[in-house]
């Protein structure tokens, strides 16, 4: 588990997956350090990636208020298509300046095909 993201993207949840088709649920789980300084203003991003492909992701930008902590939760969703001989599917964030990964889940169910 990652902590202080520091603005680049890491690996935080990864599953590897036979072939075929799939869609994907993600929620991950974050809290920023607390400001002493004045309010501060932050960037989360996340993103699901079939290998090193972008298949779904979320954002958010909050306001630190100084002397409080704040727990950004980034809910994302999308499909993979699983070559032959498998593959994975993972979940990536960064998140600006102090922060700590907590927890995260990938909700994966397997389908007949997409159209």
């Amino acid at each position: 588990t990652p902590s202080g993201l520091d603005d680049i993207f890491r690996k935080v949840g990864t599953k590897s997956l036979p072939a075929g088709s799939y869609a994907v649920i993600a929620t991950a789980n974050m809290s920023h350090g607390i400001p002493f300084a004045g309010d501060l203003v932050r960037d989360a991003v996340c993103e699901l990636r079939n290998g090193t492909n972008f298949i779904g992701g979320a954002t958010d930008r909050r306001v630190l208020p100084n002397g409080d902590r704040v727990d950004p939760s980034l809910s994302m969703s999308g499909g993979a298509q699983v070559p032959t001989g498998g593959g994975e599917v993972s979940m990536w964030c960064r998140v600006q300046g102090s922060a700590n990964f907590n927890s995260g889940t990938l909700m994966i169910i397997r389908l007949d095909g997409f159209f």
